[in-house]
């Protein structure tokens, strides 16, 4: 806010010294503020500062808050009950509690809340229609916070803090009239004024007490309160002051004027009339604003004197505290090079301006005494440098030629004992005297000049500079030069540091190195200091660097980041009486504790020129109590003595909150907002109500928790007192805010404000309390289903350990049974020929019967084989089931026929009811007459004799039910138990083996096993002791896929033709069973049949046969021979069809060349089995035969070594690659082969007795042999495929072989086919 500061003349410095007792080596200035500063009116009837320091001004239009920064108004309007009830403010009091305040206006009294600038109205007595009244509200609080309030002539009231309202006070005694004055003193003693009568009470609970009572004096003026208790009485002739005995005391102090307000501070009285301000003390009197109407006056922090007038605002006087002063300086307009003082005389050198003298004669105030022009135009009328001389000579530095100086207050130039010299010293930038002899000058162009000089005449110039040799510069632009003992530092432009060892002249140079911290931060160097512990501290465009005094070892040292003085550019570097460090930039000065190298920056604001200052411009002073530093409008002179008394730190408190640009008021310390809040914007007060400008604010931001950042970061807000927080995230935050007094300085202690952004509700600390607990119980449920089911999984593992022990034992006892019935049957069949031997050789003796007892025995051992082998298919799950549509009669039939010899044997009679009806179904054929086979044993071998063996069938739920109804032995309780548990079965089975009986209950088992296979099962009912029926359970299952594409193949006349390859030949004599066996096989094969052996021949000539079945009619075992002695039959494989039994015939048959045997009575599905097996072996054979180790045998049947072997595969496999290319000879076969040819020839006529080159031609006229059976191709195609080059040669070679041409050879295999 812009105030009007004013610096009064000396005799009103000299009244407001002696009213408020200031040093008079000081200045008084006051600052003027009114309505155009922010008030709602200039007319200020009473000042109050509450004891938080805030201002409050009540004026005629409303009551002021005021912090030194702004104004905060509070007006009265009618139609809102939380505003104050009139806007004239007569008085103003604070609640104990310091949060409220009592306000009594013309229209009522109001307690106003400071927080949130709302008032509650109390009216107390007044008349309904009409509550105005000129200072008819009268309002006084005690020092034990007892509020009392009175309405004219009405009641005497106390506030009850209880109820908040004013409650009637019982008074014994009070005179009538108006009452006129109503005040507490500083004792607690309240003081009535009414009717010529001053009543002194003391306030006793709801009562007053007569203390004391006065006669007001005749000619009585007025009352007056004079804050902290004191109470005035004015009369014409004196005033009087209550004493602590409640006696009117005269003052001494006669005032003739009426006063409208009067304060006392220790032995002073500030009076306010309508004719100025006066200040009573010790029988003097002096005035101040005289012309001005003062309604109120005030004594406040800062030593501040407050007056309110009358429509002329508010006048503030206090002491002139100012540390930094920028005095006007008269005929200088250009910028300030050069600074020197010599006591109470400064010469300034400007660019533009030549040199100047002013008298100083303060801080504020320098008068010119004389210019002095140092060349032609503004140009060359500069000065840059300024040097005192040891014999007292004033040396100036120009931008011209020479040396002028001033002597004897005389503008004189240097002779120069060389002429020439003279224009060798040119742009002088910095001169240091260093005896009565020398003289060093930094030039800008020409280096370093040392001058020997003698009175006013240069001797000789010494040079250093670029291309000096050894001892020269890096840079020929010198701007500030340092003593340093024998020592002198030079600072160059551009070329770094450099340090001149005066006694050898020995040059050392520092330049920056980007790498290296302890090297120059830039080799731009304006200005140099040597402080008074020795360092040297160095200026540069881009910093500041220093340099510990240590001759020996140079390292440069750089200050901390939080200096901020990075890039900075420096201009001038002073040091101060108290050692500290200013330093002038382009932005403003910096001041240094080079011990703590804590900064503090002062700007234009402040009070400096401007924040832009001159290179080499400022002067540190005789004494160092004055710094003074050039720019580029004018000098800034710094008084660090004021500085160090300067140590007001001003209060700082939180003054309002905004949440999304909405006023909010927080009763508690907390501010507490919601998630969806994007700002919070904090305004603060700080109270200096001198330089609230120059007071800074900052803060930091942390946020509670258990990771907290110990060093703070802070803030700067500047001067605008605000601190704006956008969109934080959930949680809790402290907001350390601190504030700094006008000179910069930081308080020590923080405004610690907590904030609290609630959490949405999903985030509360609630929920994720019950997020955990449910997430716990889940976790904990979760790990309990999972113990669970780890248990039922144990459980069930251990169950299926058991199951899989039991099921391996089962399979172990399965394998040994097989194996043992496979031994077993191998040493019957040794054991068979044996007796066979043996009763051909004992046939007639005696001995016969013991080998016929043996061949008992074994055909009983034969039947529990076969058991054991029947457990071991039944449990074997391996094999495809392959569904097929099926008759269930013929396999019920087929089923009979291989026990008819029991049935015969015990005369049992077969019952099959409803043998014609159609009852189809689909499963597995092979697995269903296994199972009718087992069912069958068991029935036949426990069914009487004599009795019979009913058989049913019938359709129920999706399933053919056949049961067979037997008289006979009924498997007992305990067998039932054990047939549909097979590991029992099979125990039980091994138990009786080792008793040495027979188990015909394990064929149940077996029959319910393979039932189930088909998804079918066993049912055992037992009707009667001696009657049992089983039941055969089997469902309709789908027809595999292979006996559908079967189907489709028989379905389709085309198919038949083309599938029908092979050529079968039928000798029955039988005509039914010749038909039989025709419709068996004509759907896949060729039939061609005969009555008699004798018309096989004419059948070999004329067709390609295949195969041949051979039923004989009386036994003819010699046609067997006579087949395999033809030349066109010994090839063909023989099926013999006999009645016979017996092994021994069938050894005879197989011996003289049958490939089979089928016994009658045959099933027809095994007669097209055993046909399609013997094809399909002959067909492996002749597709073996035409492998290459076939061909390999073929040359001799003798046993080749491994590497032999090896080595024909190779050259097969090699003659397989080339033997199309008829330029492949034998030399390329022994070069693929890796041997020579000599070689070659020799291990194929030892291996297979034959030359290379019958070797290679052997497998293509085999490859042409192929490719004629198979291919469409040409026969001379085929010769040119194969490598044959010679026509004639293929075809006498393959004639020669063949007997035949090419040509007959595949007409021949077209008809065979």
């Amino acid at each position: 806010m812009k105030r009007i500061i004013n610096v009064y003349t000396i005799s009103v410095v000299l009244l407001i010294i002696s009213a408020i007792g200031i040093c008079q080596n000081h200045k008084i200035e006051s600052i003027h503020i009114d309505n155009n500063n922010g008030m709602s009116n200039s007319s200020v009837n009473v000042i109050f500062q509450d004891s938080q320091g805030i201002m409050w001004f009540g004026t005629w239009d409303g009551l002021n808050r005021y912090d030194g920064h702004k104004f905060e108004q509070y007006l009265s309007k009618t139609k809102e009950s939380t505003t104050l009830p009139h806007p004239v403010i007569r008085d103003i009091q604070e609640e104990e509690d310091s949060l409220h305040l009592w306000i009594t206006t013309d229209g009522g009294i109001s307690r106003f809340n400071k927080a949130n600038g709302e008032s509650t109205r109390f009216l107390l007595d007044s008349p309904v229609q009409l509550h105005y009244g000129e200072k008819a509200f009268k309002c006084t609080i005690d020092r034990k916070g007892h509020i009392v309030a009175n309405y004219n002539t009405g009641k005497i009231y106390l506030y009850s803090k209880a109820s908040h309202s004013f409650m009637p006070l019982h008074v014994p005694y009070i005179p009538k009239g108006d009452i006129e004055f109503l005040s507490f003193d500083a004792n607690n003693r309240l003081w009535v004024a009414n009717n010529k009568q001053l009543t002194c009470y003391k306030l006793e609970g709801n009562s007053l007490k007569v203390i004391k009572t006065h006669t007001i004096p005749p000619h009585t003026i007025s009352l007056l309160r004079g804050g902290k208790g004191h109470i005035f009485v004015q009369t014409k002739e004196k005033l009087l002051h209550i004493n602590n005995q409640g006696e009117l005391q005269n003052t001494q102090l006669n005032f003739n004027e009426k006063i409208l307000c009067i304060s006392k501070s220790q032995q002073t009285i500030y009076i306010g009339t309508d004719h100025g301000c006066y200040v009573l003390e010790n029988g003097k009197r002096t005035s101040l604003l005289k012309g001005y109407a003062v309604f109120s006056i005030y004594k406040g922090t800062q030593n501040i004197l407050w007056a309110g007038t009358d429509g002329k605002g508010i006048y503030q006087f206090f002491e002139n505290s100012r540390f930094i002063h920028s005095p006007k300086l008269t005929n200088i307009e250009s910028p300030i090079r050069a600074i020197l003082q010599e006591d109470k005389t400064v010469w300034i050198g400007s660019k533009g301006n030549g040199l100047s003298r002013y008298q100083m004669v303060n801080e504020d105030s320098m008068v010119n005494t004389h210019n002095y022009d140092l060349g032609p135009g503004r140009s060359y009328n500069a000065v840059f440098s300024l040097c005192k001389g040891i014999d007292g000579k004033l040396f100036i530095g120009t931008d011209g030629n020479g040396l002028p100086f001033i002597e004897n207050r005389k503008l004189q130039k240097m002779i120069f004992k060389n002429p020439k010299d003279e224009k060798a010293v040119y742009s002088v930038y910095s001169i240091l005297q260093e005896n009565d002899s020398t003289l060093y000058v930094g030039t800008s162009g020409n280096g370093l000049l040392k001058l020997t000089i003698k009175d006013n005449l240069v001797l000789r110039i010494n040079k250093y500079g670029l291309s000096q040799g050894r001892n020269s510069l890096e840079s020929n632009i010198v701007y500030s030069l340092v003593n340093d003992g024998r020592y002198l530092w030079i600072g160059t432009r551009g070329g770094g540091l450099s340090r001149l060892n005066k006694v050898n002249g020995k040059i050392n140079t520092y330049r920056n190195n980007s790498h290296e911290n302890n090297s120059p931060i830039c080799d731009d160097i304006i200005t140099l200091l040597k402080d008074h512990k020795g360092r040297l501290w160095i200026g540069t465009t881009q910093g500041l660097n220093y340099i510990e005094a240590n001759n020996d070892h140079v390292v440069f040292k750089r200050l901390k980041p939080s200096v901020h003085l990075d890039n900075a550019n420096i201009h001038g570097i002073e040091e101060d009486i108290f050692h500290n460090i200013w330093i002038s930039t382009s932005n403003g000065i910096i001041h240094l504790n080079p011990e703590t190298q804590n900064a503090i920056n002062f700007y234009y604001r402040d009070g400096l020129q401007g924040n832009e200052f001159s290179d080499g411009a400022s002067f540190s002073g005789l004494n160092k109590n004055r710094i003074f530093f050039g720019g580029t409008n004018g000098i800034s002179i710094i008084s660090p003595l004021q500085m160090e008394k300067d140590v007001f730190m001003p209060k700082l408190l939180l003054y309002q909150i905004y949440v999304d640009q909405e006023k909010k008021f927080f009763p508690g310390k907390d501010i507490v907002v919601d998630n969806k809040t994007h700002t919070i914007e904090i305004s603060f007060s700080v109270l200096d109500y001198i330089d609230n400008d120059r007071c800074d604010l900052s803060y930091s931001l942390e946020r509670d928790g258990w990771f907290q950042n110990k060093d703070i970061s802070w803030t700067q807000v500047g001067e605008s007192k605000k601190i704006i927080l956008s969109k934080l995230f959930p949680g809790h935050y402290t907001l350390h805010v601190r504030q700094s007094n006008s000179t910069h300085i930081w308080a020590n202690q923080t405004l610690d404000i907590p904030i609290q952004v609630t959490f949405p509700l999903w985030a509360r600390w609630w929920t994720i309390l019950l997020y955990a607990i449910v997430i716990f119980l889940i976790i904990r449920y979760i790990f309990h289903i999972k113990k669970v089911h780890m248990e039922i999984r144990h459980e069930a593992e251990m169950e299926h350990r058991k199951l899989q022990s039991r099921e391996d034992i089962h399979q172990a006892k399965l394998r040994f049974f097989g194996n043992v019935a496979r031994k077993f049957t191998n040493n019957m069949t040794q054991i068979y020929a044996d007796i066979s031997k043996l009763k051909i050789s004992e046939e007639g003796k005696d001995s016969l019967k013991y080998v016929n007892r043996i061949d008992a025995n074994i055909q009983q051992m034969n039947l529990q084989i076969r058991q054991l082998a029947d457990i071991k298919k039944a449990e074997t799950n391996d094999t495809e089931i392959i569904t097929e549509e099926i008759d269930l009669m013929d396999s019920i039939k087929y089923a009979f026929d291989d026990f008819s010899t029991d049935i015969n044997n015990k005369k049992l009679n077969l019952i099959i009811a409803n043998r014609y009806n159609i009852a189809n179904t689909i499963t597995d054929k092979n697995l269903l007459t296994k199972a009718l086979h087992n069912l069958l044993s068991y029935i036949i071998a426990n069914t009487f004799n004599d009795s019979s063996v009913e058989v049913t069938h019938h359709w129920e739920e999706a399933c053919w039910n056949i049961t067979y109804t037997y008289n006979g032995i009924s498997p007992t309780e305990k067998e039932l138990n054990i047939i549909f548990n097979r590991y029992k079965a099979l125990e039980n089975f091994e138990n009786k083996l080792s008793d040495g009986k027979n188990d015909n209950v394990i064929s149940l088992t077996v029959c319910n096993d393979l039932l189930q296979r088909i998804n079918g099962h066993l049912k055992i009912e037992k009707i009667c002791e001696t009657s049992t029926s089983c039941t055969l359970v089997i469902p309709k299952l789908k027809l595999s896929e292979k006996k559908k594409e079967e189907h489709l193949v028989t379905d389709s006349l085309t198919q038949i033709i083309n599938h029908k390859d092979k050529t079968v030949l039928i000798i029955e004599k039988d005509e039914t069973m010749q038909r039989l066996m025709t419709d068996t096989l004509q759907l896949q094969y060729n039939i061609l049949h005969i009555d008699n052996e004798d018309d096989a021949q004419k059948m070999f000539e004329a067709n390609t046969i295949d195969i041949i079945i051979y039923d004989p009619a009386n036994n003819n075992y010699d046609f067997i021979d006579q087949l395999q002695t033809n030349k066109a039959s010994k090839n063909i494989p023989l099926i013999f069809v006999s009645t016979e039994s017996e092994k021994d015939t069938h050894v005879d048959i197989i011996q003289r060349g049958a490939n089979a045997i089928i016994e009658k009575p045959f099933r027809t599905d095994y007669l097209k089995a055993i046909t399609d097996r013997t094809l399909a072996e002959m067909q492996r054979m002749l597709e073996f035969s035409e492998t290459s180790a076939a061909y390999i045998q073929k040359y001799d049947s003798k046993e080749f070594s491994e590497n032999d072997k090896k080595f024909l595969q190779d050259a097969i496999d090699v003659l397989k690659a080339h033997y199309e290319d008829e330029d492949y000879s034998l030399d390329k076969l022994a070069k693929d082969l890796l041997v020579s040819r000599t070689q070659l020839y020799r291990k194929l006529k030892m291996l297979i007795n034959t030359t290379p080159n019958d070797f290679i031609t052997n497998y293509r006229m085999q490859q042409a042999e192929k490719m004629l059976k198979s291919s469409n191709q040409t026969i001379s195609e085929i010769i040119t495929k194969c490598g044959f080059r010679n026509r004639a040669f293929f075809y006498r070679e393959f004639t020669r072989k063949h007997n035949c041409s090419p040509k007959d050879f595949r007409n021949k295999k077209e008809m065979t086919t």
